[in-house]
């Protein structure tokens, strides 16, 4: 596991602040959404907008029982509190476009889940323009 602090402004001179859990298929966790749901649940109780996201790899041909897109994230939100915005396509650019709205949305109180498969709100959050 990598923590990395990133500092910056929103232009307007004031601080806005996101955390961006990132995990994947391909980890070498045994349970790779579990810290990420952990640390997701700390930070939503500390009110910190969280968006948690997922680098889907696809499995091999042969391998049984494979993951799908979104199990890890889905798997790491058991019982938490909302809060936390999804996504599950971090390894193309509209996962990673949408990890950005998703953290906007979220400085507004709105969450939601994105990418491809079952139980996403879309590909990408609603955009309004300024």
């Amino acid at each position: 596991m990598q923590l990395l602090d990133v500092d910056g402004t929103d232009g307007a001179g004031g601080q806005l602040s996101a955390l961006f859990l990132v995990t994947g298929t391909d980890s070498t966790l045994a349970r790779p959404g579990a810290a990420a749901g952990e640390l997701a649940s700390t930070a939503t109780s500390l009110k910190i907008p969280t968006v948690l996201a997922e680098v889907f790899v696809p499995p091999a041909a042969e391998q049984k029982d494979p993951q799908e897109r979104g199990d890890i994230l889905r798997a790491a939100l058991v019982g938490k509190e909302a809060g936390i915005s999804t996504v599950n396509d971090l390894e193309l650019v509209a996962g990673r476009v949408a990890s950005v709205l998703a953290a906007a949305d979220l400085q507004k109180g709105i969450s939601g889940n994105f990418g491809y498969g079952p139980g996403v709100d879309g590909v990408l959050p609603q955009w309004i323009g300024p």
